[in-house]
């Protein structure tokens, strides 16, 4: 029970961890402000898009490290 509960904690620091990682670095790429939950300020398509398949892997990653865990 333990190990599990541990395990599902870690899972998700690592999800939040790596996606605000992401934003953080595309925001100081492109000189924006942080934006924490809108793609509105992103100029073009590719970044929302980037920034999906970003936490797309990040939440796989997350849940294949607290399954293994």
């Amino acid at each position: 029970m333990k190990k599990a509960l541990v395990g599902s904690l870690i899972g998700v620091a690592i999800v939040v961890a790596l996606d605000t990682f992401a934003r953080v670095i595309i925001s100081i790429y492109m000189g924006l402000n942080y934006p924490m939950i809108s793609y509105t300020e992103f100029p073009g398509i590719i970044w929302p898009m980037l920034l999906t398949l970003i936490g797309g892997f990040t939440v796989f990653f997350g849940a294949m490290f607290t399954l293994t865990y």
